[in-house]
């Protein structure tokens, strides 16, 4: 590898080859990239850089995550205490880390189907159904969504919960998390009626099946029947209407595509077969066969997955949003986990999974520079001021691409991601200069706008805070 003159001025502080000074320190001492940053005064995007580049073996984020005293297992270990525990909670609390560990670890290790996949009937047996619950409301605190359920990775219970036993609100009544009786008077008002089918939908994610209401909530259900002209009608007046449609409707293909891009800006992905099911769609299931399949509509409505490092090349240039996402991850070095979440948040389904993406953006980590360099992602203004290892360049690409996410995608988790890497890049200096890095924040408070402006508000609370205390809080 050819050495740059940053390399040979670091090599000639440090009095040894800086391949063997990275090798020992990351590799034999178990430092993480920010301590070496730190020992070396250079960015943490340089020492990542410098690491790929010498071929240096990368510590999984699962490992660089464990507490002290916690020894990451191996693959027979894992297999061997999941047999015993028979969860992945289980093995969890025995080894002491998280559950989100022992998925990363499974996932490395190629094994998380084995570990997540239950046998034949599994589901249909409720004591399992409702044993997995009870686990899921200790930890939690509360009864879950089926939101919820998705995000903790119990997709498959949410979906036996919905196809073996009467849906979210069925099991809750059947688990004493039951709703307060209502007198006739109370249901007669419609305030009231509309409220509990809010919450509902708040829940469910979509307007209810009156299968599924009388189900779990059958005093609702016969009151939007006696009291308030039944189902259509309510739908309608919540603005769920769902009109029969005339003959013929469904071959033509605008109507198809309209109705999907509907449920898409409601969702903020492409809909799976089986989330058209759950919101009561069979309408537009059977509608989509006659287009050849789901998969065949998706890639004509330019909704194809990206799986291969064309496909995503093609995506970035194509969306700026995700350009500039992608530059982030690659600068941002390690810190660019982060960043990944994001995109796998903002971008819904399409990349098969976060360790696809993880790995194409790895891939393909200096075309994606390239683009940068060559100022597609609007960097170009920067590109003299900034150097690409330099992490004060993150803040920039931050700000370009939260002006570019719409309103509605910025979810708590997406802004809590996106706030996490802005906050690091400000972090070491702050520890040195905790006043200097307030003012200059503040100045970035008093020159941005819109969500960017948000952000640096919120980041100049954290640090008024911190000051107030003393020190940098490790949050």
């Amino acid at each position: 590898m050819k050495k740059t003159p940053k390399m040979l001025k670091v090599e000639a502080r440090i009095g040894e080859p800086l391949e063997d000074f990275l090798r020992r320190k990351y590799g034999e001492d178990g430092r993480s990239i920010r301590e070496i940053s730190d020992e070396l005064d250079m960015g943490e995007g340089t020492i990542y850089y410098w690491l790929k580049k010498y071929d240096v073996q990368m510590r999984s984020l699962s490992e660089t995550q464990l507490l002290p005293g916690v020894i990451k297992l191996t693959k027979k270990e894992l297999k061997r205490l999941f047999d015993k525990e028979g969860s992945i909670l289980g093995v969890a609390r025995e080894v002491g880390v998280s559950e989100k560990t022992i998925r990363n670890w499974s996932k490395e290790f190629g094994v998380s189907e084995i570990l997540t996949r239950k046998p034949n009937g599994y589901w249909q047996d409720w004591s399992n159904v409702e044993g997995e619950l009870r686990e899921i409301i200790e930890q939690e605190g509360e009864f879950p969504t089926q939101k919820r359920l998705t995000e903790l990775g119990y997709g498959n219970l949410g979906n036996a919960i919905t196809k073996n036993h009467g849906g979210l609100i069925a099991v809750r009544e059947r688990m004493g998390y039951t709703f307060s009786r209502k007198s006739n008077r109370y249901w007669q008002d419609w305030s009231n009626v509309e409220g509990e089918l809010r919450e509902i939908i708040e829940q469910e994610g979509e307007f209810p099946t009156r299968k599924r209401l009388r189900a779990g909530r059958s005093s609702l259900a016969r009151a939007i029947n006696q009291y308030h002209g039944g189902f259509p009608k309510v739908r309608k007046k919540l603005g769920f209407d769902l009109k029969r449609k005339p003959n013929g409707y469904w071959q033509d293909w605008s109507n198809v595509e309209g109705e999907l891009r509907e449920i898409i800006h409601n969702l903020g992905h492409f809909p799976s077969q089986r989330e058209l099911e759950f919101l009561g769609r069979k309408d537009l299931i059977n509608a989509v066969n006659i287009y050849k399949g789901l998969l065949r509509v998706r890639e004509r409505m330019g909704y194809a997955q990206v799986k291969t490092n064309d496909q995503l090349m093609d995506f970035l240039e194509q969306d700026e949003t995700a350009r500039n996402l992608a530059a982030l991850v690659v600068v941002n070095g390690q810190g660019g986990y982060d960043v990944e979440r994001v995109m796998v948040e903002l971008y819904g389904n399409k990349f098969p999974s976060h360790p696809d993406l993880h790995r194409l953006l790895q891939e393909n980590e200096d075309t994606i520079k390239e683009l940068i360099e060559k100022g597609i992602t609007n960097l170009g203004a920067y590109i003299g001021e900034y150097a690409l290892g330099d992490r004060t360049i993150i803040p920039v690409l931050i700000g370009q691409a939260l002006a570019k996410i719409p309103d509605k995608f910025m979810t708590t988790s997406l802004e809590d991601r996106l706030f996490r890497s802005l906050r690091s890049t400000y972090s070491p200096r702050f520890n040195e200069e905790p006043e200097e890095v307030l003012a200059e924040v503040k100045e970035k408070v008093g020159s941005t706008e819109g969500k960017e402006k948000s952000m640096y508000q919120r980041l100049q609370t954290h640090y008024e805070k911190v000051i107030s205390l003393g020190g940098e809080l490790n949050a």
